[in-house]
């Protein structure tokens, strides 16, 4: 996949599988992407790969929330919430089973 920003280098982030899903960071420093079962965290200051959140099944949707504190990951199993910095998963609802879709709104 390849990002094009008009004050950012062009970076192609090197990613395998067949998922799309992209979510920029709040801060603009971080894209998470889709991969199959598992989502990548990449800086977009070089492309580099920062981190994999491995979540046990094929993901639908990811999604930072407004303050970029959190990730949200709905897969074919459920749906859970990482910590955005520790990577540290918080909690995770199984036994939908079916594809859902994810989305945080914004303060207001």
């Amino acid at each position: 996949m390849t990002v094009q920003l008009d004050i950012l280098p062009m970076y192609t982030f090197n990613r395998q599988g067949r998922g799309v899903g992209l979510t920029f960071c709040p801060s603009s420093l971080l894209l998470a992407s889709v991969d199959n079962n598992d989502v990548k965290i990449w800086r977009i200051s070089d492309g580099e790969p920062r981190y994999t959140i491995k979540t046990g099944g094929y993901v639908n949707v990811i999604d930072y929330s407004p303050n970029g504190e959190l990730i949200a990951v709905s897969n074919y199993h459920g749906a859970g919430v990482w910590n955005a910095q520790s990577f540290e998963q918080l909690f995770f609802t199984e036994g939908i089973y079916s594809d859902i879709s994810i989305a945080y709104t914004p303060r207001v």
